[in-house]
C-alpha cells in the first residue's frame, strides 16, 4: 500500500536481508515496486483513506506525501502485473535467467532417468531376491 506503513516495508525488508541472512548491505539493491508515489499520480487512484496518526512513519510520510493513502487493491491485477514484470525486466540478466532455465530442465532430465533406473534396478534386485 502507499501509506506510512507501506512506504517503510523496503526499508525494513534490506535490515531483515542483511540481519536475518547475513547479505552484506553493498550487495542488496530494494526497489519498492508498487504502489509508489508516481504510480498512484501516473493511474489517477482515489485515496482510500487517511494516513493512520499511530503509524511511526505517519509524520515523515505525510510531510512528504499528504495524509492519503492508497490501497494496492486499488490496481487492476493485470496492472500489477505488468507492473511486476516490468520491475523484474529492468534488473533481470535475461540471458543468465534463460541459461539457469535450460540447466534446470537438463538437471530434471538427468534426475527423472536416475529415479528411473534406480527403480528399475530396486525391482530387479527384489525380483531375485523373491526367487
Amino acid at each position: 500500500d502507499f501509506d506510512p506503513d507501506g512506504e517503510s516495508i523496503t526499508e525494513s525488508f534490506a535490515r531483515s536481508m542483511r540481519d536475518d541472512f547475513d547479505i552484506p548491505e553493498d550487495d542488496l539493491i530494494v526497489i519498492k515496486t508498487a504502489l509508489t508515489a508516481e504510480q498512484v499520480e501516473a493511474l489517477k487512484l482515489p485515496p482510500s483513506m487517511k494516513a493512520k496518526t499511530g503509524s511511526s512513519q505517519y509524520k515523515k510520510f505525510t510531510d512528504r506525501h499528504g495524509d492519503d493513502v492508497f490501497e494496492l487493491e486499488a490496481l487492476e491485477p493485470e496492472t500489477l502485473q505488468e507492473i511486476v514484470k516490468h520491475s523484474i525486466e529492468r534488473v533481470i540478466d535475461i540471458d543468465l535467467f534463460n541459461q539457469e532455465v535450460e540447466r534446470e530442465k537438463q538437471d530434471a532430465a538427468f534426475l527423472e532417468m536416475a529415479r528411473k533406473r534406480a527403480a528399475l534396478a530396486l525391482r530387479d534386485i527384489s525380483a531375485n531376491e523373491s526367487e
